[in-house]
């Protein structure tokens, strides 16, 4: 899971795409045991399971503290997860939805 979602932000452009081919991806497909690394998925919520409509967890933008202004990756997480399929991996990826100005909360 984790590493296709990697490879498919690396491969749609993503501005970090050689971030998440080397730090991500390539960790996650290496059968090699000095580099490779397990990932775990943080997704099981109260309400809908790991339904992606009924996800109630939040990303929220964090802003820089004197500019006011969010880089475009860096995110809180404000929810509820209650499963991971790895506690201890190298790596997690949760699944929210991030709020824009559309989430007036």
């Amino acid at each position: 899971g984790a590493a296709k979602r990697a490879d498919g932000l690396a491969a749609a452009g993503d501005a970090d795409a050689a971030y998440l081919r080397e730090r991500v991806y390539a960790p996650c497909v290496s059968r090699d045991r000095a580099t490779a690394a397990t990932s775990g998925q943080w997704m099981t919520e109260r309400t809908g399971g790991s339904d992606v409509a009924r996800t109630e967890t939040l990303a929220v933008p964090v802003r820089d503290a004197r500019t006011g202004a969010h880089d475009g990756r860096t995110y809180a997480l404000h929810g509820y997860k209650y499963f991971t399929s790895s506690v201890n991996s190298a790596m997690a990826f949760a699944l929210a939805r991030i709020v824009d100005a559309r989430d007036a909360r």
